[in-house]
């Protein structure tokens, strides 16, 4: 109901104020990442076509102070600021899809994923990769079926691996979000 949208969106903007100035203060890639999650949501409940673009630019711009906090190896800092430029991207004008430079680093993060998944095999390092490939498909524009296909295998492998009901909603959640 719009009451509770309102109390939600309304905690949302206090905490985004609230970690502000932690951020400037104390700047970490964890503290950024929160930062850009706080836009994510926010930017889900916004119904108005220039608001969710605002609010995407910031959180994609937290998302880039977190990878590069990371040293530019973290994959959920990594896919969360690329979601969100091609997001922007698309709402702005779907012909400007030059996203070569972010394919490349996809590229960089899922050879990084592949190797820590490798060494460390878990639910996080298998949803890792599906959601690297499935990024890549998206900058690229790429819809055969059988691309989508292995994007999918990748996320049966991940669940197969047993994941919490907790782990699970947020895979759901970043779909929802990337259909919203």
């Amino acid at each position: 109901d719009e009451k509770a949208q309102n109390k939600c969106r309304s905690d949302i903007e206090k905490a985004i104020k609230a970690l502000e100035p932690l951020c400037e203060f104390f700047p970490t890639s964890e503290r950024f990442s929160i930062m850009g999650s706080a836009y994510k949501r926010l930017a889900r409940m916004q119904t108005n076509k220039k608001s969710p673009q605002n609010t995407l630019e910031k959180m994609g711009g937290y998302y880039r102070k977190a990878y590069e906090k990371s040293g530019s190896t973290d994959y959920y800092p990594f896919t969360n600021m690329a979601t969100a430029d091609w997001l922007v991207r698309n709402l702005r004008k779907p012909s400007d899809n030059d996203f070569d430079a972010l394919i490349n680093d996809c590229d960089k993060i899922i050879a990084i994923t592949q190797e820590e998944n490798g060494n460390n095999p878990n639910f996080w390092n298998s949803v890792a990769l599906a959601d690297c490939y499935l990024l890549k498909l998206m900058l690229q524009g790429e819809t055969s079926k059988a691309s989508i296909n292995e994007v999918i295998a990748l996320y049966q492998q991940a669940m197969k691996r047993g994941a919490s009901p907790r782990q699970i909603e947020s895979v759901r959640e970043n779909f929802q979000f990337l259909m919203d």
